[in-house]
């Protein structure tokens, strides 16, 4: 259950996989039960799963090696191999370090190229880490799932019906546009959920914000370390959230969206989350397939045009700092000529034996995970591409970076 907790208190561990959850609630309870909370009574309160909006996940700033091609072997695992990679080491860092960009090595240790995570600049912010949506977005206001959510910039009023939840339907068949600007929408003032646009930024979630919690999970403090395998796929045929099948490639299934052991909290469905237990993201393997926002930039895109529809929707391009641009033609070139560091594109490509397809001209948009007929294909790896157009079998997830440090 989800309960009020001293905020000052130990409420995560993730030495112990048990990473950091938060909910937003509605506002007639959050007045009730939000503020600077010293002390709790010896049995916490338990929140109403009616009043909660969204529930998300921290992931802390890091910096990461491979230390070899397919991962370092951790005790309990197999010997590292594309078909069963090993762990990403990983380190816990402050913003205020010196950020690693391959030339520093660590004393005493064996000399490993380290980076810190792109995904913790944005913009001109360097942050301490990045709040993720548990589930797969939901819209709970609409009412079938291809009706176009209209949202065409940050003042969208339809943003008030998003919800990430468990077991619920995840909103499709919209354009990257959409997405993009009902989750920049998110933090309207005013709005249902009550977030400060000035210290917070909610966005749809970047490329290198897919990687960042992809190599969490492929570490010591994720569900690698938890259980030594991948994350297993979300095969309900309905789309359905948080639901976790028996089996890491299981075939889609109609009786795993209602079976109780597969839904996010049974001992099924908790093999879907990036921790391996309740604790982590889940439908990061399978579910629907996912557009990010990570385009082909020599794709000649004309932002604005009315045949830009046939792409992704976009009228005018968004700020620099709310995707990442790849340049090159495969997955290793991608970053001018180079490997994008931390993206879960070159450096991991084929891990698991997830699908790889890069960007084309035809295809510039950037898709992860498969969706839940992916079987061996899906996984927390997978990467294609697509249009950014409308598809029923995609949608998008939301992240929210705390711009301000406390």
């Amino acid at each position: 259950s989800w309960v009020i907790v001293d905020k000052y208190s130990k409420w995560y561990d993730y030495d112990k996989e048990e990473w950091a959850n938060a909910v937003i609630l509605r506002e007639t309870s959050r007045d009730k039960k939000v503020g600077d909370i010293v002390t709790v009574p010896d049995t916490p309160e338990e929140i109403d799963s009616t009043d909660v909006l969204a529930m998300f996940v921290f992931i802390p700033r890091y910096e990461y090696t491979i230390g070899n091609t397919y991962g370092v072997r951790l005790e309990g695992g197999s010997n590292p191999s594309k078909a069963t990679p090993g762990a990403i080491d990983i380190r816990f860092v402050s913003e205020r370090e010196e950020k690693k960009n391959g030339s520093a090595k660590y004393t005493g240790e064996t000399p490993s190229e380290w980076y810190t995570h792109p995904a913790f600049t944005f913009g001109d912010d360097e942050l301490s880490g990045i709040w993720v949506g548990k589930f797969e977005t939901s819209h709970t206001t609409l009412g079938k799932f291809n009706d176009d959510l209209n949202c065409i910039d940050e003042n969208c009023e339809n943003a008030n019906g998003i919800r990430i939840l468990p077991n619920i339907v995840s909103a499709r068949y919209n354009d990257a546009e959409n997405f993009f600007f009902i989750s920049r929408s998110m933090s309207k003032e005013k709005n249902v959920f009550g977030i400060d646009a000035n210290i917070t930024n909610s966005h749809m979630m970047k490329n290198s914000e897919w990687g960042a919690v992809a190599y969490l999970s492929q570490s010591k403090y994720g569900k690698y370390g938890n259980d030594k395998e991948e994350v297993y796929i979300n095969n309900c045929n309905k789309y359905i959230t948080g639901i976790g099948a028996d089996s890491v490639n299981a075939s889609e299934s109609e009786e795993t969206c209602t079976n109780p052991k597969n839904k996010y909290n049974g001992e099924s469905g908790v093999k879907a989350s990036a921790t391996g237990n309740i604790y982590g993201i889940y439908d990061m393997n399978g579910g629907s397939w996912e557009y990010v926002m990570g385009y082909l930039t020599t794709a000649n895109i004309t932002w604005g045009a009315s045949e830009n529809r046939n792409y992704n929707g976009f009228k005018e391009k968004p700020d620099d700092k709310y995707f990442d641009g790849y340049t090159g033609t495969t997955a290793n070139t991608a970053c001018k000529g180079s490997e994008c560091k931390g993206h879960a594109l070159g450096e991991t490509s084929g891990w698991y034996s997830d699908a790889a397809t890069f960007l084309t001209s035809n295809g510039p948009w950037i898709a992860r995970c498969s969706y839940y007929s992916g079987a061996k294909n899906a996984g927390i790896f997978t990467y294609s591409n697509g249009t950014g157009n409308y598809r029923y079998y995609d949608t998008f997830r939301v992240v929210i970076s705390p711009t301000t440090n406390f």
